[in-house]
């Protein structure tokens, strides 16, 4: 017997996942106005960086707030804006001390 949920219509797109006949809903937490949703390729080219880095900084904990859900990654749109601003520096002398005090 395979069950099926309804079709969910949302401006957000939300997903369905599957598994051995069953599909259900993977909902995301609805974003503000302000923030929407970009999955890793598309947060890798809005702060233009590689993929393969963002992979990397969320493995070590340095990089954006991430929202996972099954095996994927979403990232909001304000967390990446607040990452890369946290990493303004007025100088390299600066950039130098505030890395020798994090170590």
């Amino acid at each position: 017997m395979q069950r099926r949920f309804p079709p969910l219509q949302s401006e957000y797109g939300h997903r369905r996942f599957e598994f051995r006949g069953w599909s259900m809903p993977c909902v995301l937490p609805f974003p503000t106005a302000d923030q929407s949703y970009l999955a890793v390729p598309q947060a890798a080219a809005y702060v233009g960086l590689s993929k393969s880095y963002l992979d990397k900084a969320r493995l070590r904990g340095d990089g954006p707030r991430f929202i996972k859900r099954g095996a994927r990654v979403f990232y909001w749109r304000a967390d990446l804006d607040a990452w890369m601003r946290e990493g303004r520096f007025a100088s390299t002398s600066e950039y130098t001390i505030r890395k020798a005090l994090a170590a």
